[in-house]
């Protein structure tokens, strides 16, 4: 499958198919219709196409992720879906250590899953969940000291100077 390919089944997976990702980005159908399948002089774009794969994946449609698997196939990378962002104001060791019992249930998850040499679809299932739920709350983490040092650093920069 090509990465137009990709684009053009998460957009016709969208409700309303092509139509009405047409509507949707406020575009005329022909013309997204023909960049979609690369018709003569037209070519779709990399901003139309990550528009059609977040409205797709909004919309829950299957294929919606399948151009970013791609991308990341390419590249030796995986895509994970996280849970929703969650707005972490503040850190503390207790999130620190919750991070650590994440990781380590994962861990423990998946080595109790093969024990039996034999991995069934939930057992992955809910071993990946686990996962996402774990680089969650990295994630959490990371966006609360980003957060921190861009705080700091204004302060710094405004004769504040460091604590």
């Amino acid at each position: 499958m090509s990465c137009t390919d990709a684009v053009k089944r998460a957009a016709q997976a969208y409700p309303g198919g092509i139509e009405g990702m047409a509507d949707r980005m406020k575009r005329k159908y022909s013309t997204l219709d023909k960049e979609l399948r690369a018709s003569g002089t037209f070519k779709l774009g990399l901003e139309d196409a990550v528009e059609i794969m977040t409205h797709s994946h909004d919309a829950k449609c299957p294929p919606a992720l399948d151009l970013l698997n791609m991308m990341a196939d390419l590249v030796g990378a995986e895509v994970v879906l996280l849970p929703d962002a969650s707005d972490d104001k503040t850190c503390t060791a207790t999130h620190v250590a919750n991070l650590m019992r994440e990781c380590s249930d994962v861990v423990a998850s998946a080595s109790e899953s093969v024990a039996d040499n034999d991995l069934s679809p939930n057992e992955f299932a809910r071993i990946e969940k686990q996962w996402a739920e774990m680089l969650h709350a990295g994630q959490g983490l990371m966006r609360y000291l980003r957060a921190k040092l861009q705080a700091d650093q204004a302060r710094w920069s405004n004769g504040g100077g460091a604590r």
